[in-house]
C-alpha cells in the first residue's frame, strides 16, 4: 500500500545524510534543494527488429531444421537484448522518481521552516517597527511602540471575533437543523394520517379524485 511504502522509505531515508528529511527538527542552515542528476542511458545492443519484418523464403528452405534454428536463436538474443535495455530504463525511471520525491521533501520541509520563521517574527516584540535606531525616551519612539502593540492588540481580537463568529454560527446550525428535524418528523406524522384516511374513505367507496390531497413538504 501507498502509506507502507511511506514508511519503508522514511525508513531508509533516516539512514542517510538526508535523514532532516523525515525527522521533527527544522531544516539546517545552508541546506539546498538537490540538483536533477540526469542519467543517460547506457550503450547496450539494440534487438534485431528486423525478425519482424516479413522475409522473403523464396529461395530458403523454410522446411529445413536449421533455418528455424537460427531464427529461434535470433529472436532469443533480440529478447535478451530487449530485456537488458527495460531493465536499464526501469533503473533511470526509479532513480527519477526518487529524486523527485527528495526534492518534494525538501521543499516540503524549507516551506515548514519559513512558515515557523515568519510566525516567530511577527510574535516578536520589535523595538524598532518602522528600523532605523534612536533614543528609547524619544516621542516618536514611544508612539511607535504603542502603535505596534495596538495592532498586535487589534490582531488578538480580531481572532478571537473570528471564533466567537464560528462559534455562533455553528450554534445556528445546531438549531437550525433541530428544527428541520422535527418538521420532518411531523411532516412524516402527516402523511400516515392523510394514508390511513384515504384508506378509510377509499374503502367507503369515495373516488380517488375526491380524496383529500397529501400534506405538503416545506422546502428545505
Amino acid at each position: 500500500t501507498p502509506s507502507k511504502r511511506m514508511r519503508i522509505m522514511s525508513a531508509a531515508v533516516s539512514q542517510t545524510s538526508a535523514s532532516y528529511l523525515v525527522s521533527k527538527a527544522h531544516m539546517p542552515m545552508g541546506k539546498t534543494i538537490p540538483a536533477p542528476v540526469f542519467m543517460m542511458t547506457p550503450q547496450l545492443l539494440n534487438p534485431d527488429w528486423s525478425l519482424l519484418a516479413e522475409t522473403n523464403t523464396a529461395n530458403t528452405d523454410v522446411n529445413g531444421t536449421e533455418y528455424w534454428r537460427s531464427r529461434a536463436m535470433g529472436l532469443e538474443e533480440s529478447l535478451r537484448r530487449a530485456q537488458q535495455q527495460l531493465a536499464a530504463r526501469e533503473q533511470i525511471s526509479a532513480g527519477q522518481n526518487a529524486q523527485i520525491i527528495i526534492q518534494d521533501l525538501t521543499l516540503r520541509k524549507l516551506n515548514k521552516t519559513l512558515n515557523t520563521k515568519e510566525k516567530k517574527d511577527e510574535d516578536r516584540t520589535k523595538l524598532y517597527p518602522s528600523g532605523n535606531g534612536r533614543h528609547m525616551t524619544d516621542g516618536k519612539f514611544v508612539e511607535e511602540l504603542k502603535k505596534d502593540q495596538r495592532k498586535r492588540v487589534a490582531k488578538v481580537e480580531a481572532k478571537r471575533l473570528r471564533k466567537e463568529v464560528r462559534v455562533v454560527k455553528q450554534g445556528e446550525n445546531a438549531t437550525l437543523k433541530a428544527r428541520w428535524e422535527e418538521i420532518k418528523t411531523k411532516h412524516a406524522e402527516e402523511v400516515k394520517m392523510w394514508e390511513a384516511e384515504c384508506e378509510e374513505l377509499t374503502r367507503r367507496g369515495v373516488q380517488k379524485k375526491e380524496l383529500p390531497k397529501r400534506p405538503k413538504h416545506l422546502p428545505k
